[in-house]
């Protein structure tokens, strides 16, 4: 089965994925952070940084498209291709208010009829359509999916499946969770497995697989499940795709060493800026604090630090306990 990275916005840019890779090579896809797609697909400098190639050596990356109107995936479309990636990803799973407000990420679950203007101009772009797998074999561009069960009823997925299967979809990562949910309460298990027997695509798995056996109960009750993302897990235990094919488990002495390089990292990317760099690491240690469950008070600490020195003063501690 293989393991994918989940996009996580602020988290898993470049920056992170880059430093990653380095320490915890054996992702098999890294995706990220959404990237707005606009008409005139004027992209942010951080963005066009995102996608760089020369950003990504070595990693399998997928970009993250969000938007509404198909002209503009179409542009993010072509441009992705002429960078070299072979597969985009559409986001109609993410469940932020100011997001969903535009009718973007799982905004457009609970409108069919722009949702598939969407789907029909980025298929079209692509030349796959609705009728067979593709009309020009020697077009390598793939679409994938990541969405959730619906808005507020996952008896909602349903319909949206229906739409999907219209598309060949070369995966469809599937949230258990409805919009107005966010990521709390317990994934639906029960719909996610009515999900596998309808799709007519390829399903990948995403939602709180955060230790081994999280992952081993999905693997043992979905063996046709095609893939796994996991997100929150992996950033706060990094190795945990290492530990779920059978590796070591991580050390507090590595997790340092991994946090560190990242810290400097961040530096460089940010041309020095403390508060800056400080305030992405304290957006890694909202997930990596679990790593040190005796250490609120320190962790605590770590949070009010605004210099560089009291920062890595504050960690010091919190990783020698």
């Amino acid at each position: 089965m293989k393991l994918y990275f989940a996009p996580m916005e602020g988290i898993t840019g470049r920056v992170y994925r880059q430093v990653h890779h380095r320490f915890f090579p054996g992702i098999d896809k890294y995706y990220t952070p959404f990237l707005s797609v606009t008409r005139d697909l004027k992209l942010k400098g951080r963005d066009k940084k995102e996608l760089d190639p020369a950003e990504n050596p070595d990693i399998f990356l997928v970009p993250q498209f969000l938007g509404n109107n198909p002209e503009a995936f179409r542009k993010g479309i072509q441009y992705a291709g002429k960078l070299g990636y072979s597969e985009i990803n559409i986001n109609l799973g993410c469940p932020s208010k100011t997001v969903t407000a535009k009718k973007k990420g799982s905004g457009l679950l609970d409108e069919p009829e722009l949702l598939t203007r969407l789907l029909d101009g980025v298929f079209e772009e692509t030349e796959l359509n609705s009728s067979g797998r593709s009309s020009n074999p020697d077009r390598k561009m793939q679409i994938s999916i990541k969405t959730r069960l619906g808005v507020s009823d996952p008896e909602e997925v349903f319909s949206l499946l229906e739409i999907y299967n219209r598309y060949p979809i070369s995966e469809l990562t599937i949230h258990p969770r409805v919009r107005d949910e966010g990521y709390q309460g317990r994934v639906h298990l029960d719909y996610f497995e009515e999900c596998l027997r309808r799709s007519e695509n390829p399903v990948c798995y995403n939602g709180d697989i955060r230790t081994v056996r999280d992952y081993e109960q999905i693997a043992e009750k979905y063996p046709e499940v095609h893939a796994v993302m996991i997100g929150r897990g992996l950033v706060g235990n990094p190795a945990l795709v290492r530990e779920i094919r059978g590796g070591d488990s991580l050390t507090a002495e590595e997790l340092k060493l991994f946090h560190d390089s990242i810290l400097k990292s961040f530096m460089e990317a940010f041309q020095g800026d403390e508060y800056v760099s400080i305030r992405h690491m304290l957006e890694l240690w909202s997930f990596m604090k679990e790593n040190f469950p005796d250490s609120d008070r320190l962790i605590h600490k770590l949070y009010k630090t605004k210099r560089l020195s009291e920062y890595r003063a504050a960690a010091d501690r919190v990783f020698c306990g």
